[in-house]
This record gives C-alpha cells, structure tokens and sequence, in this order.
C-alpha cells in the first residue's frame, strides 16, 4: 500500500479473470465488514513472466490486503496455501486445480491449505498436510485471528458420511463362457480394449461398445495425473476425484467370437 488516490491494481501478466478479481475482491471485503484504507494497492502476482489465469487468487488476494492493511497478522499467512474465487458478499466458490496446490503446499512444508469446503475432500487425498474448509472470508480471517479456529477436513469422517454405491461388478457373477472371460482378463491386463460381436445369430448379431478393459486393483493413481484430471473437471464436479482410470479410445481391439472362434 502507498500513499495517493484510493486505486486497486493487479500486476503479474494477470488474465481478465485475474484483472476483474479486484471488484470482487473489494466488495467482499466491504460485504464482510472490513473498511480499507484510502490508499493506492498494488497486488503482485509474482513471478511476471507466468500467466497467471482463473479466479482462484481471490482468497489470498483478500487476506494479503488485509495483512498489509495490518487489519491482522502477516505471521499466520505463510503457514497455509490459500485458493478460492470469492462471491460479492464474501463467500468462498469453488475453483479448479486444488490438488496441485496441495502438493504444492506437501513440497513446500506448509502446514496445510486452506480452500472451499467444495473443494476439501480433493485436497485431502494428498497425505500430510492440514486441509481447512471455508465456506466464507470471514471465516479465514477468524481463523487465522485466533478467534474461532477452523475444524480440519477429516477423510475418514468424510467416506463414513458418504451415501454407498451399488457393489461393484465381478466377473465371477458370469456363469459359463470361459474363453470369453479368459479373453477378457488377458485384455485387462494388458491394457486392450475389446469389440464383442456375436456371429451364431447373424439375424441378433449385436456389438457392443468399444470400452477400455481395465483390473480394479483399489490402487491410489499418482497425484500427478489425477490433479490434472482435477484441474480440468474441477469446477463441474466437486466431488473426490474418481480412483479407475477413464476408458481409452478404441485405438486397438481384441476381437472376442461368442459360440464360436477365439
């Protein structure tokens, strides 16, 4: 902050998202009862030779103001990883790629990140780090005061709330058809997609949709790929990122004859 005319700027090579993010910024901090002073603030997004893209900086837009507004404490700030578009009357949206901050936030030995509550349960799949929900501006700042600290984001509560599926498919469900289910498992394991046609009644004759074959073996995907899959899908579905790999194109086949060759 300087001394001048009141003025709000974002540096950094900041995208129009980034650029409107000060209206937003601004109101949500009126909205939620802090009074700015009347002075030029600059906010830069370093390093400026990035792009810097998405509404995601609101968050930590808002409490680096207010830290150099000395409206609160700076010492509380570097502890977290902050990330969350904020609404007009201060409340906390949902943004994309909230598993690359956490893994960030692992790498950098921050204690945690601090994100909206929609975003809590993709944060936590990255181990060894505090994840704090908020659902709204004022809720940050009084956590980082002191005044009602945040209650972290359990897993284990979370998968304990969470309404069951229906049980998943097992081959051994499948009577009969040995070839047919051997055919399969080899292509599964070895990553083939499968084209099934039956030819004992060409008048019936059906295919069914090329889909990737894959062996549900419940292991956790790197958080590498899956934050990229966050990162794209993020801010249609909030839910915890899916642990089966989505299907392949039908670039290879393995043709499968029912009742008949293989």
């Amino acid at each position: 902050m300087a001394l001048g005319l009141p003025y709000f700027n974002v540096v950094g090579l900041p995208d129009g998202a980034v650029r409107e993010s000060k209206v937003r910024v601004v109101s949500a901090l009126k909205n939620t009862g802090f009074e700015l002073p009347q002075k030029r603030i600059t906010v830069n997004l370093a390093p400026a030779d990035i792009r810097k893209e998405g509404a995601a900086f609101e968050l930590p837009i808002a409490l680096g103001v207010l830290a150099a507004a000395r409206l609160m404490e700076e010492e509380p700030l570097g502890r977290y990883l902050f990330g969350g578009e904020l609404s007009l009357d201060g409340w906390v949206k949902p943004i994309k790629g909230v598993l690359p901050l956490a893994v960030a936030a692992r790498n950098g030995g921050f204690e945690g990140v601090m994100v909206p509550t929609a975003n809590a349960a993709e944060a936590a799949l990255m181990e060894g780090i505090q994840v704090l929900p908020v659902r709204h501006l004022r809720e940050a700042v009084e956590h980082l005061t002191g005044a009602h600290p945040l209650t972290p984001y359990s897993r284990q509560a979370a998968l304990r709330e969470a309404p069951r599926g229906p049980p998943p498919l097992d081959m051994a469900d499948v009577r009969g058809q040995p070839d047919l289910k051997l055919a399969l498992e080899l292509a599964a394991a070895g990553g083939h997609n499968v084209l099934m046609c039956n030819t004992s009644r060409p008048q019936r004759r059906q295919k069914l949709p090329a889909t990737g074959a894959r062996v549900d073996s419940n292991i956790q995907q790197g958080p590498l790929p899956r934050g990229v899959q966050g990162g794209k899908n993020g801010r249609e579905r909030h839910e915890v990122l899916p642990r089966k790999s989505p299907p392949k194109p039908p670039e290879r086949f393995l043709r499968v004859m029912l009742n008949g060759e293989t």
